[in-house]
This record gives structure tokens, C-alpha cells and sequence, in this order.
């Protein structure tokens, strides 16, 4: 009971520190666990121990969340993403459902390195004048990106299985295999929320209007030499071997964009 409560009080201090921003998030995660073991009687050698113990269970799951943001982010910049993004932007055309669909299926591409504010920096900049244009309610397009972000999520680098893998110490990319039926359904469920909420915003007057245009703003488009397509052949590879789970987290370190473009 003594414990749970000091557990409860650390959680409490870490909110309000953070919140009133008079530290980093690092140097509470460090400080003040420590001083709560401190309070609650544990010795500084019994501490290091469980330091140890713990860093053990989270190391392969840390190596594969840095691998992913590092690979993908990488990715992106050298432009693998930006042709499937201005195919998709520009198959669902100038229609308020087309947009809204494809606003799912790019934050869903933004979302592959797991991070949150990478999607939302991919999304919401481009979505943003386009549903302004069409006069469509932005709350959507944030509904629509965190759609995306809870499907997305269960990748095995994402946060959610991650934490699930290191409390019950089954690999990420086992537990992701398991995860991937649902995953599916929760892709369509995103498609088809996307398309009902389109249509209610149609009914409640989004879209052009008379002669107006809309520009999509797409990137400028770039030939596809043989260094995109092997970079390309890469990624796939890269997400196929972590849905099969043949390698650890730490066999993913070697892997990195071939050529910047």
C-alpha cells in the first residue's frame, strides 16, 4: 500500500512538473524515480539493479523505435513517399469525399515512423488550405488524422505495442502479426468514416463552388531514376521483414536509405 501510493505520487509530481515546465521531461524521468525509490527505503546499489533490469527488457523495443524514425524519416526526405502521396491526393480527385478519403490514406503513409508529430506535420500543412477552400469544418481533418494515428499505432514500432511488449515480454513483431487482421479492419473503418463524413459535410454545403478551382499544391514532381525504385525496394523490404519478425531489433540498424536523391 506504502508503495502505491508513493507510485501514485511520483505519476502526480510528473504531471505537475511538466505541466508548469520546470524541467525537462529527461531530467524527471531520471531524477525523480530515483528520489521516490530513495523515499520508499531502497538502497542506491538495489536501484542501479533495477535500473539494469529494466533497461534490459526495453532495449530491443528502444533500438526498434529509434531504427523507425530514423529510416523512415530518412526515407521521406530522399522523396519516396511524395509520388504515392500526389497519386493518392490526385485519384481522389476535387471532391469533398475524394479529399476527405485521401487526407486518411496520406496521414496513414505520414504515420509508418510511428511518430505522431510527423504525421500531423505531412497532414494537417496540406489539408489544411484544401479544406478551407472546399469549406469543410477542420475539426474533420483532425478527426481524420487521429484515425489514422490509432490504426497506425499498432505497428511494432509504435508506442502502444511497444509498451504491451515490454510489460509482457513477447516480441513486438509477434505481437504485431497478431494484431494485423485487426489492423485491416481498422484501415477500412478509416476509409469508410472518411467517406460518411464527406458526405455529411456535402449535405451541409462543402464544396466548390460555381466556376471556383482548387489547386492542389502538389510537390513538384521529379523523374523516378533507378536510386527512388531501389530505395523504394528497400522500404517494402524493410516493412515485410518486420511483419515476419526473422530479425531482432537490432539486426534493423544496418538498414538506411541507399542514395539521397
Amino acid at each position: 500500500m506504502y508503495l502505491a501510493i508513493l507510485g501514485y505520487l511520483l505519476l502526480v509530481l510528473l504531471i505537475v512538473l511538466l505541466l508548469k515546465s520546470k524541467a525537462t521531461p529527461m531530467v524527471l524521468f531520471i531524477l525523480l524515480p530515483i528520489g521516490i525509490a530513495l523515499l520508499a527505503g531502497f538502497s542506491p546499489v538495489t536501484i542501479n539493479e533495477y535500473a539494469k533490469a529494466g533497461v534490459s527488457t526495453t532495449t530491443s523495443n528502444a533500438i526498434l523505435f529509434c531504427f523507425s524514425i530514423l529510416f523512415f524519416n530518412m526515407m521521406n526526405d530522399v522523396g519516396v513517399f511524395d509520388p504515392i502521396i500526389n497519386f493518392i491526393v490526385k485519384r481522389f480527385g476535387k471532391n469533398v469525399v475524394g479529399i476527405c478519403v485521401a487526407a486518411v490514406l496520406v496521414a496513414i503513409v505520414g504515420h509508418l515512423d510511428g511518430s505522431s508529430s510527423t504525421t500531423l506535420l505531412i497532414t494537417i500543412p496540406f489539408f489544411a488550405p484544401i479544406f478551407k477552400k472546399m469549406r469543410i469544418n477542420p475539426c474533420l481533418l483532425v478527426l481524420l488524422c487521429g484515425v489514422a494515428l490509432g490504426v497506425m499505432n499498432l505497428t511494432p514500432w509504435a508506442g502502444a505495442v511497444a509498451r504491451v511488449s515490454v510489460v509482457t515480454g513477447v516480441e513486438s513483431t509477434y505481437l504485431w502479426r497478431r494484431l494485423m487482421p485487426m489492423q485491416g479492419v481498422g484501415l477500412i473503418a478509416g476509409v469508410a468514416i472518411a467517406v460518411i463524413y464527406g458526405k455529411r459535410e456535402v449535405r451541409l454545403g462543402a464544396g466548390l463552388k460555381g466556376d471556383e478551382t482548387l489547386d492542389l499544391n502538389t510537390a513538384e514532381k521529379k523523374p523516378l531514376d533507378w536510386k527512388y525504385f531501389v530505395n523504394l525496394a528497400l522500404t517494402i523490404g524493410t516493412i515485410v521483414i518486420l511483419s515476419i519478425g526473422s530479425f531482432t531489433a537490432t539486426s534493423y540498424l544496418w538498414l538506411q536509405p541507399v542514395w539521397r536523391q
